[in-house]
């Protein structure tokens, strides 16, 4: 396999239920692919991704589900008692 010249770069959008990351990746990308709709509610429910390329990069933009729905109870990792 030959070695390629250009460098490959990943974005993961993280977020919580309905702040807007599959409408952020359409903005970074410059065209419809992910579904959104202004919903307090998880629109996205799978991780998707499209590959794009400007100049000598390849990036990977993800568009991952939330990570708290809007109805759900926040939980505090490092919480102290």
């Amino acid at each position: 396999m030959a070695a390629s010249n250009k460098n490959q770069f990943g974005l993961i959008i993280l977020g919580n239920s309905g702040v807007g990351k599959s409408f952020l990746a359409n903005i970074l990308l410059d065209k419809e692919i992910f579904k959104h709709d202004f919903s307090a509610r998880s629109v996205t429910h799978r991780t998707e991704y499209q590959q794009i390329t400007i100049g000598d990069h390849d990036y990977a933009v993800f568009n991952i589900p939330g990570l708290i729905e809007a109805d759900q109870v926040e939980y505090y990792v490092f919480r102290i008692e």
